[in-house]
């Protein structure tokens, strides 16, 4: 009993070690732009190219109006004007039934106020992740089609590997990115109250830490759907 004990002891005393090194080490990488770069890295394509396409898939998020929908919706619009003939297909996770039209009819009226004909718009309104989401709308597609896909930029890999696996693989994707404003605006003047000047300790380490959530966050969805053999 006394030697489980020790085991047990030890075990948790190294693991403790490690979860600190560990803590440690992502607390210094918050001070550099690495866990930008490593945000942005999941918003590459890869080997896919640029394409003319015959559908605009928007994979939708959370509620409506949401930061990350009224951004998507936004790219959707800008490339559904750009490409006339394409259709557009709104995937969005499934969510509470007396609110899902709701949300789904707000989605198409900022896309129509923002110039694209409702005719154009199909939904796909069964899946309830993003595996099984791509899975239905590839179900609409001929294997012809070309895909533009729109989604959050740490989103992008994910979704194109699961239309990989689904044998699709003229895909273009535009990430969703925001638009920062100058930074310089931001500094406080000479009789300020508030001296601090340093951008880095008011917002940019800051972001670089939720950069990191977001990336440790999407890694371990990732490797998930590897295992279970989704991707």
């Amino acid at each position: 009993m006394i030697k489980i004990k020790n085991v047990l002891r030890l075990i948790i005393k190294k693991g403790l070690m490690v979860f600190g090194i560990i803590f440690m080490f992502l607390l210094i990488l918050g001070f550099t732009e690495q866990p930008f770069w490593a945000f942005y890295r999941l918003s590459c394509t890869g080997d896919y190219n640029e394409i003319v396409p015959t559908k605009i898939v928007m994979m939708g998020a959370d509620g409506m109006p949401s930061e990350k929908n009224l951004i998507r919706c936004y790219y959707t619009s800008i490339n559904a004007n750009k490409y006339p003939n394409a259709k557009i297909i709104i995937a969005l996770p499934q969510l509470d039934p007396q609110q899902y039209d709701i949300h789904l009819n707000e989605i198409v009226n900022e896309l129509v106020i923002r110039g694209v004909d409702r005719s154009r718009i199909e939904f796909e309104t069964e899946g309830s992740n993003t595996f099984l989401q791509v899975k239905n709308i590839c179900l609409k597609l001929d294997p012809s089609d070309s895909i533009m896909v729109i989604t959050s930029p740490e989103h992008m890999k994910r979704t194109l590997l699961c239309f990989s696996k689904n044998r699709f693989t003229n895909i273009a994707g535009v990430a969703s990115f925001g638009a920062d404003i100058n930074p310089n605006i931001l500094h406080k003047n000479s009789d300020s109250i508030d001296m601090i000047q340093s951008l880095d300790l008011r917002y940019n380490i800051w972001t670089q830490y939720q950069y990191e959530i977001t990336v440790l966050r999407e890694y371990a969805a990732i490797l998930y759907y590897k295992i279970k053999g989704l991707i």
